[in-house]
């Protein structure tokens, strides 16, 4: 059967009968800008039309069926596998448009990459897409994913990439999106089985992101760097990990809810200066190295998760706003250097049963004598003979968290309970913002009132004891602990 081609101004259709024949097939390739190519083809016809065709911008596959080839070396290989786009040979090319084949089809390593993509849609019939696929694409504006997985690099480096649609579950690969700086929406982002390593890294312009219910995995570094303002893993009931520095280095984080994922990493949120809310996990028992650092944002007193039984190393390092820290009675080990500069620390409370065991240098940069430590009764004697501990002024009788001292760090904030409705005011300032928490350090509530008088009703809530922690419109704190 010959092959059937029809020639219009600047676009041609060919139906190609023969897998490895169409630079038989076709009398001219001069100008051809559109391509619509059909029937059966091999790596030696996709290679041919790359390079007989520099002009092209549109490349339509719908119809074709990619044959194996084996024969002479072609682009240092002598075999191709079927049902693949070969690597790297549309790289670099003037392709504007492209439509990939309806039966099921692999992209080569490189296969665009570079290329002047403006849009590119993978179907649920792609099943692999290997490393780099569409990287560095300087015009890709737009992506839409409905196959299960993207290799390493797919999308990386595309400055002009704004939307990513996914409309199936997909496992995102290493660097998929990596320095994306325009990506600013992620629709159906809530269908991402896994983020892979550094996945959205460098991706300043990217504001919102929905875990869902799916999620299992997130790399580490996956979001270093990017734009989001809020992070809530609690619908995540799958997720196992998060790994190193996920969230870390992100200039307009406001809010993190970790859920209940159990293997946390260490950096998490390091860096992060506009973060005031973190909500660790519920079931991670140890706060990670280098978790907290330099997150001067958050409230001035710092109660850290009940189930905690070990702070890494520098994990609370730089928090220089916070004045008041309470440790559970959980606590075992706190690793060096981990609260280094805390230079605001006024108070801490300790209510473990035993000294809890210390690396190096865990105060550095603290005045330790001018801080107070709280510890349990019977207890004095053995925190006065312990290295780094018996610095601090110490005061005994804390027994428990609810014996934890808060001083009142703000002449003038008063509050008080009229039934279970519970009033914090102050006068001649507006409070910002104010945070409610048990003596368990979970947060029960945070407003952004703008007024010298807050109304919470706390009908519901079991606690009896609340930590009141306010941040006022001058830029200083106060923090109350009050009972109902």
């Amino acid at each position: 059967m010959a092959a059937t081609s029809v020639m219009a101004a600047n676009a041609l259709t060919v139906n190609n009968p023969v897998a490895g024949q169409l630079s038989h097939n076709i009398s001219s390739t001069d100008g051809v800008t559109e391509l619509v190519l059909s029937g059966r083809i091999n790596a030696a016809d996709l290679y041919f039309v790359s390079e007989a065709m520099p002009a092209l911008t549109s490349l339509n596959l719908r119809n074709a069926t990619i044959e194996a080839y084996r024969g002479v070396k072609l682009k240092g290989s002598v075999s191709y596998p079927e049902a693949t786009i070969p690597r790297f040979v549309f790289s670099g090319s003037r392709l504007q448009s492209l439509t990939l084949p309806v039966t099921p089809v692999s992209i080569g390593e490189g296969a665009f990459a570079g290329s002047d993509l403006r849009s590119v849609t993978l179907p649920s019939t792609v099943v692999t897409v290997a490393d780099g696929a569409f990287t560095g694409c300087p015009q890709l504006a737009s992506v839409t994913v409905s196959c299960a997985e993207l290799g390493s690099g797919t999308f990386a480096g595309s400055p002009k990439l704004t939307t990513v649609t996914i409309t199936n579950n997909v496992e995102l690969g290493v660097r998929s999106f990596a320095g994306c700086t325009g990506l600013q929406t992620v629709n159906g982002s809530d269908k991402v089985t896994v983020v892979g390593d550094r996945a959205f890294a460098d991706c300043p312009s990217l504001r919102n992101f929905t875990f869902g219910p799916v999620l299992t995995e997130i790399g580490d570094e996956a979001f270093t760097a990017a734009g989001l303002k809020n992070i809530n893993l609690e619908n995540c009931r799958q997720l196992q990990t998060v790994g190193d520095w996920a969230f870390a280095k992100m200039p307009e984080l406001v809010s993190v809810r970790m859920g209940a994922v159990p293997n946390v990493g260490e950096g998490i949120v390091f860096h992060c200066p506009a973060l005031t809310e973190m909500r660790a996990s519920t079931t991670a028992t140890a706060v990670p190295d280098y978790a907290y650092v330099d997150d001067t944002k958050m409230d001035t007193t710092y109660m850290l998760s009940p189930q905690t039984t070990d702070i890494g190393d520098y994990a609370l390092a730089n928090m220089t706003q916070v004045e008041t820290l309470v440790l559970p009675s959980t606590v075992e080990s706190i690793g060096s250097y981990a609260m280094k500069d805390m230079t605001g620390l006024k108070s801490l409370t300790v209510s473990s049963d035993g000294v809890p065991a210390l690396g190096d240098n865990v105060w550095d940069g603290v005045d330790q004598p001018k801080a107070i430590l709280y510890v349990p009764t019977g207890d004095k004697e053995a925190y006065e003979a312990a290295d780094q501990w018996k610095e601090f002024t110490i005061v005994e009788g804390v027994t428990g968290v609810d014996d934890a001292v808060i001083p009142e760090t703000v002449a003038g904030l008063r509050g008080r309970f009229v039934g279970d409705e519970l009033q914090v005011s102050i006068d001649g300032v507006e409070i910002e913002r104010l945070s409610l928490y048990d003596t368990a350090g979970v947060l029960l509530v945070s407003l952004e009132p703008m007024s010298d008088m807050v109304c919470v009703d706390t009908e519901g809530m079991s606690t009896r004891i609340y930590i009141v922690s306010a941040l006022l419109g001058d830029g200083r704190t106060a923090t109350l602990k009050l009972a109902k």
